[in-house]
């Protein structure tokens, strides 16, 4: 389901900067900035805000990319935490089964199960890292993989645009990143 949300919100991206592309070339830059009005998404919305203005194609590019770098920073971040508790998880697990088998060797006076307690954390820790924290771990990397994507075809597309590339060559750069090529003008 989330892929089809993602490519959904990838082929709305592609139709959009298509139909942008074709207004600009037809002298009607005042389409970006009326675009951007009706956009949602605040990364597509400073990207057509600052590329109706008079920023050049190159800090178009090189403001982009720099905000791809932080949005990149924090998907990266997200998926560290995610491994560590999937590694934290491990180690914990390992304690309390020591602990359980402590109980076991040693003269248990407080009645404690020793060997359900052994048992115990180390299977809730082998869950949690395995069923809970790596599949998190992978999703984060999998939607980064996505949506960083989308945002380089968001760039490459408004940088081409200003650079005044045709309608064709910026279809291309969307088939490229999106997969899409319905209704691309030529």
């Amino acid at each position: 389901m989330r892929n089809a949300i993602s490519a959904g919100r990838i082929k709305r991206d592609a139709m959009l900067l298509s139909r942008l592309a074709a207004d600009v070339r037809s002298s009607r830059q005042v389409s970006m900035e009326e675009a951007a009005k009706t956009v949602t998404e605040p990364f597509l919305r400073e990207a057509l805000l600052m590329a109706s203005g008079g920023i050049d194609a190159e800090s178009l590019r090189e403001t982009l990319g720099l905000k791809m770098g932080v949005i990149r920073e924090g998907f990266e971040e997200a998926e560290r935490f995610w491994r560590f508790f999937a590694s934290i998880c491990s180690a914990w697990g390992m304690i309390g089964a020591l602990a359980g088998l402590a109980l076991i060797v040693f003269e248990n006076e407080y009645g404690l199960d020793g060997f359900s307690l052994a048992v115990s954390s180390a299977g809730l820790s082998v869950f949690i890292s395995q069923c809970l924290a790596i599949p998190i771990a992978f999703r984060i990397k999998s939607k980064a993989g996505r949506e960083l994507r989308r945002l380089r075809m968001i760039t490459e597309v408004l940088v081409s645009v200003k650079s005044g590339d045709t309608p064709c060559v910026s279809g291309e750069k969307i088939k490229i990143y999106s997969g899409w090529d319905g209704g691309l003008i030529e």
